[in-house]
């Protein structure tokens, strides 16, 4: 599948960060801006387009309400759901029907997750949520992309391995994908379709999670896809 021009460009901005790094004078003023971006991002759902290195592509949707609380699907076939809340972080194989854990302040989602994000240059203030280790920035038709390199930090205070890129648009600010390294070293590069503010419609936090109810129907899926219930092949329990 021959890539549009947008994956075109920003896989290679990504890969070969070939844009100009933003001067020492003016990073301040970049993360102040990124903090106050997503500090706003409360309630919203995303649809997005996902490409991984290795070639595949998933489109999905993210549901997101502060503080701590995910909601990922994925368009047929792919099965997978990632649900976040106060008490557990896990992926779900809605076909199964198998649950993982996972350790819920150790991943790239806390950056959309805490009600006030605080991000700094400086890796020695633990104070932070995230550290930005760099700021690339592009101009292309009179406006500018800017492309935060960030690490984030787990509720122990130590930096987590695996970072994320957020991209970002400028005049407005507006969120248009991020990059992210899996455990098995697969960048995953992310477009922002559609990007909707809840707030005038509260999300309901039974989104947040994952009921047995569904689970033993099948009727697992809360997002725009419109998926039947998911097949039964195996048992698994939470």
């Amino acid at each position: 599948m021959q890539m549009d021009k947008y994956k075109l460009l920003f896989f290679m901005l990504i890969v070969f960060f070939s844009i100009h790094t933003v001067s020492c004078q003016e990073i301040d003023k970049k993360i102040l801006m990124l903090e106050n971006y997503l500090s706003k991002l409360d309630e919203v759902s995303l649809e997005f387009e996902q490409k991984s290195s290795k070639g595949e592509i998933k489109r999905g949707w993210m549901l997101i309400k502060k503080p701590n609380n995910i909601r990922i699907e994925y368009e047929k076939p792919h099965p997978t759901i990632i649900v976040s809340n106060q008490e557990y972080f896990i992926l779900y194989n809605a076909e199964d029907n198998i649950i993982t854990h996972l350790p819920i302040t150790d991943g790239p989602w806390t950056i959309f997750t805490n009600h006030k994000i605080k991000l700094t240059s400086d890796k020695n203030n633990r104070e932070a949520h995230g550290v930005v280790e760099d700021i690339k920035e592009i101009n292309k038709n009179n406006k500018k992309y800017f492309f935060y390199k960030l690490l984030l930090r787990n509720n122990n205070r130590d930096l987590i391995k695996n970072g994320i890129i957020i991209h970002l648009s400028n005049n407005p600010t507006k969120l248009i994908g991020w990059t992210i390294t899996d455990n098995n070293n697969n960048k995953i590069f992310v477009k922002i379709i559609k990007i909707t503010d809840e707030k005038a419609n509260p999300i309901d936090l039974e989104m947040f999670k994952l009921s047995e109810k569904d689970r033993k129907s099948g009727d697992v899926w809360k997002g725009p896809f419109n998926r039947s219930p998911a097949n039964r092949y195996s048992t698994g329990r939470l």
